[in-house]
């Protein structure tokens, strides 16, 4: 659905206000680091986490325990996601109804959640590129999408099968030709047993999980083949932009913080990461972190920014898909005015 023009001069002047108070901000930082004022009382904010405490949040703890909130005078929540009693925690919901004030979700949630009038609005991505890929047993022989026709592809409803049909379709490949399974679990059984071929998951979660169980895989990026998205990403209200644009922006500069210290010291990380979750194997988050790095720090990247042809591709997927019934204005989902200002 399209929005009005009373809506774009609305959102045109939000950009415009938040585009001159991050100059402001960032004149300020290239003089001297944002430094709290003596006794000046710290902003409340709160977070809902993707899911739950794990290296997936890695650059918000170190964000928090190596200071860079308390630099930003911010005191900050994190929410463990995942589910509770009442079923999955939802971000955007968490993010629409007011129990926080940031969340983090995929690309795809966010034009959905636009396109169905909720005010929502991206300010930052944690990856650059897409964690999800096929993943494939070395002895299946399966190294390109072609390799894919005849097989059994195991896969989860939503933007993972989306991102499946769309490579299918791009290599000119008829999705009837492939054996598309539901995928049930988070785990990497029916891979490991043989039940399936191939599995559409993350390389930086069951790509581990699969080298960790000894096994050999073949690695299909998506984004190698063009089919690339955001899966991690910050964002908050249009409202907190409007009336809290100084917090909204303070926020993302503590953020890119900790996601360069993640990239300058992955050990660290992984040890910041069970202060939240003392269960969790200290290796295992390690390898993890480790496998992230290329996703959050690509050549020629900035931490934190965001691309308007990768949002452009994405938005095209769903009408592809038929998951929109009519495009929107996507340059609405998200603002490119918010500092990604972390160096290699």
């Amino acid at each position: 659905m399209r929005r009005g023009t009373a809506v774009s001069d609305h959102w045109l002047h939000l950009r415009a206000a938040l585009c001159f108070l991050l100059l402001i901000f960032m004149t300020a930082c290239s003089a001297a680091p944002q430094l709290s004022a003596p006794g000046a009382p710290k902003t409340p904010v709160r977070v809902q986490l993707a899911w739950v405490h794990e290296y997936s949040s890695a650059s918000f703890y170190a964000a928090e325990q190596n200071g860079h909130f308390a630099t930003q005078n911010l005191a900050v929540e994190l929410q463990a996601g995942g589910f509770d009693d009442k079923g999955y925690i939802e971000p955007i919901a968490q993010v629409v109804n007011g129990t926080v004030d940031f969340g983090i979700t995929s690309a795809l949630s966010l034009i959905q959640a636009r396109a169905d009038g909720k005010p929502v609005v991206a300010i930052a991505t944690l990856f650059q590129r897409s964690p999800i890929a096929v993943l494939s047993l070395e002895q299946s022989g399966i190294q390109r999408p072609q390799d894919l026709i005849g097989r059994r592809v195991a896969v989860a409803d939503g933007g993972a099968r989306q991102l499946l049909d769309s490579l299918l379709n791009s290599q000119k490949i008829d999705p009837a030709q492939v054996t598309i399974l539901p995928r049930t679990t988070f785990g990497i059984d029916p891979l490991a047993k043989g039940e399936v071929d191939a599995m559409v998951a993350w390389v930086i979660n069951e790509g581990v999980q699969l080298e960790e169980a000894g096994l050999k895989t073949n690695t299909m990026l998506m984004s190698d083949y063009g089919m690339d998205g955001y899966e991690m990403v910050l964002f908050t209200t249009d409202k907190m932009v409007a009336e809290q644009p100084d917090t909204v922006v303070r926020f993302v500069q503590a953020t890119v913080s900790g996601m360069q210290d993640v990239i300058n010291n992955p050990e660290q990380s992984a040890k910041q990461v069970l202060i939240y979750d003392s269960k969790l194997d200290l290796e295992g988050q390690r390898r993890r972190i480790e496998a992230t790095l290329p996703l959050m720090n690509p050549p020629g990247s900035k931490l934190g920014a965001m691309q308007p042809d990768i949002w452009a591709l994405t938005h095209q997927i769903m009408l592809e898909q038929k998951v929109l019934s009519a495009p929107i204005a996507i340059d609405q989902v998200y603002t490119t005015t918010l500092p990604a200002t972390a160096s290699k």
